[in-house]
């Protein structure tokens, strides 16, 4: 499978600062596999720098790294959707694939409306920290 990846950089008015186009080729196993490790290093990172996170759901897809950070110190949500951040990809730092990752609060696990293309909650796979990182 050949993968390519393009990355556009706007202005606030939504005009073209740059574009940068990456390839490379991945079997499907390998891309998946490459997503799944992305996800379990995020885990690790959010849990080494925020104790309040109690819970990980990752939403596997085949080029981007969808996660949903449960933590027990968060603010409302101000709507009834999972409203992700999104990350450009970080080769450099292990981080091939862009990801989504929002945090929520522990009583509004599993009742928010999920983003366009995730899927449902039952499609989740609940991500456990690795011993010993």
């Amino acid at each position: 499978m050949s993968a390519g990846l393009r990355i556009a950089f706007t202005d606030g008015r939504g005009r073209l600062l740059a574009l940068e186009t990456k390839r490379e080729t991945m079997t499907a196993s390998t891309l998946n596999a490459t997503i799944e490790k992305q996800a379990r290093r995020l885990v690790q990172e959010a849990l080494r720098t925020d104790p309040s996170i109690v819970k990980f759901y990752w939403f596997p897809a085949a080029d981007e790294v969808r996660l949903i950070e449960v933590a027990t110190d968060m603010p409302p949500s101000l709507s009834t959707e999972v409203e992700p951040f999104y990350f450009p990809p970080a080769p450099k730092h292990d981080m091939p694939a862009p990801s989504g990752v929002a945090l929520i609060r522990l009583d509004e696990d599993r009742k928010l409306t999920l983003p366009a293309g995730w899927g449902d909650w039952d499609a989740a796979v609940e991500l456990e920290p690795e011993v010993g990182e």
